[in-house]
């Protein structure tokens, strides 16, 4: 990045602190319902599943608090780098004039992007560890094909906004 972008405060809007809070809300029961029902696991869960949601490898349950760091380190990460909007990639030179306009879009993308995730974490957690989910070895024949559309959605919405808020 050669060009240097203004450095401005984004104030949050209600929107934005509504998913913001949800999100740490989301976050915190996830841990919390990790802590309280890890001990009443087996000591064999469901650790990976195939491209139609069937469960396909199967490992110890300490594997959770893999998963739990990895989705922990993602959030966390989101979180801080929204506090540098303008270290965000764009489609368009960003100027004064431009920057809170780009840099509001970029945060509340990033935003529903963490909100989103945590869902997902939510839905595979809970299928892992619930023995009445991981009797079908299944997450859903839906499930990929929905996050595929759904990230692909969410591109074209990004573009078009994008665009739309430049033009």
């Amino acid at each position: 990045m050669s060009e240097k972008r203004p450095k401005i405060n984004i104030p949050l809007t209600p929107l934005d602190l509504w998913v913001d809070r949800i999100s740490f809300l989301i976050f915190f029961s996830i841990w919390f319902y990790v802590l309280a029902h890890f001990s009443e696991l087996p000591e064999v869960i469901l650790t990976h599943y195939d491209g139609r949601g069937v469960a396909d490898a199967f490992g110890s349950k300490q594997s959770i608090w893999l998963m739990m760091g990895i989705f922990s380190f993602m959030f966390i990460g989101i979180y801080i780098l929204n506090k540098f909007p303008h270290l965000h990639n764009y489609t368009v030179k960003i100027t004064q004039k431009n920057a809170l306009k780009n840099y509001r879009f970029s945060t509340r993308i990033l935003r529903v992007v963490n909100l989103f995730n945590l869902l997902l974490l939510a839905y595979i957690l809970k299928t892992m560890m619930n023995p009445e989910d991981q009797q079908s070895h299944s997450l859903g024949r839906w499930f990929l094909p929905l996050i595929m559309m759904g990230s692909v959605v969410l591109i074209i919405y990004i573009f078009v906004k994008a665009n739309k808020i430049n033009s």
